[in-house]
């Protein structure tokens, strides 16, 4: 929100109102960054990792 008081556009406060409501259901979640990176990752790419072995492969890498 911060970033809006700075710069008081329409499209910056609809950025800083979909962020918050992002940041904060990751938060109810229970959910850090990198994690739900990792997640959003499997989601796109798959959790088929080849060159691994299998008992090296981890759900969410």
């Amino acid at each position: 929100m911060v970033l809006w008081f700075a710069h008081m556009r329409e499209w910056v406060f609809i950025l800083a109102v979909v962020s918050t409501l992002i940041f904060g259901v990751m938060a109810w979640l229970g959910l850090t960054l990198p994690v739900a990176y990792r997640m959003v990752r499997v989601l796109c790419v798959g959790s088929r990792r080849p060159r691994l072995p299998t008992w090296k492969k981890r759900k969410f890498a």
